[in-house]
């Protein structure tokens, strides 16, 4: 991800898993906060207040990942990066 100059300087870095909570539960990526992809729109507002915040998602394969990226765009995130796959 490249950050223009001309878009401001992120406030902070955050790491969202998009997976189920019991996928979550099983293993995650130390300092990842859970918000489900199907839950990303009602809780995204409270639980990622930052919308200048620089935002990494990731899911199982990448698909959650990808839906979860589109949604944040649309709800007006701009720092936002998928990592695809998350191995245990």
């Amino acid at each position: 991800m490249v950050v223009s100059p001309d878009a401001g300087t992120p406030h902070e870095i955050l790491l969202v898993d998009v997976r189920t909570p019991e996928e979550y539960r099983a293993g995650h990526k130390e300092g990842a906060v859970n918000i489900p992809v199907d839950e990303l729109e009602e809780l995204a507002p409270q639980l990622l207040p930052d919308k200048n915040a620089v935002i990494l998602l990731y899911c199982r394969t990448g698909k959650r990942a990808d839906k979860a990226v589109e949604t944040l765009r649309k709800m007006g995130y701009s720092h936002l990066e998928n990592l695809h796959r998350f191995e245990m």
